[in-house]
């Protein structure tokens, strides 16, 4: 049933997902530090739909983490504003081992990359299913489709450009 609720399934997977007040510049952080639950943060000043959309991402990046060998090692992840659907992927922010490491476009793991590209198609086809968006893109508006999926519309039209439904 549409909308899907991305707190509640990130609940029955045992990540906390926490409202805070955050830099500005910061759409939405991951953390699991060792030995603990993993936590997911989001800007309290942001719109529910944006909140939506910044859990389901951070629920995509940690199950493709733990997907991984890595699984018991901590991890951090921040999602920057200006970046979030950017392509290609870069700007990125990754904390390994206690220590913060920047990746420019040209610096960030192929690792990393994939990590990034799972967690923005997890949230799109959670949020807005593949069967959904494509029946309904060529008759519903943008903003009509990101009031029934829950998003903002620009996510709605970095999905339909994934999914080559419009230019």
């Amino acid at each position: 049933m549409l909308p899907i609720d991305p707190v509640k399934l990130s609940r029955r997977l045992g990540i906390e997902v926490l409202t805070a007040e955050l830099d500005d510049k910061i759409a939405s952080l991951g953390v699991r530090e060792r030995n603990q639950d993993p936590k997911i943060a989001v800007p309290a000043a942001d719109s529910r739909s944006r909140q939506r959309f910044s859990v389901a991402y951070q629920i995509g990046y940690h199950l493709a983490f733990v997907n991984n060998s890595e699984y018991e090692q901590p991890y951090g992840h921040i999602v920057f504003r200006e970046q979030f659907l950017a392509e290609p992927v870069h700007n990125d922010i990754a904390v390994k081992d206690q220590e913060m490491v920047v990746h420019g476009s040209e610096e960030i793991p192929e690792r990393e990359r994939e990590l990034i590209i799972y967690a923005r198609a997890f949230a799109c086809e959670l949020l807005m299913p593949i069967e959904e968006i494509e029946a309904r893109s060529p008759e519903q508006p943008v903003f009509m489709l990101a009031l029934d999926f829950g998003v903002p519309p620009e996510c709605v039209l970095f999905w339909q450009r994934r999914l080559q439904l419009c230019d």
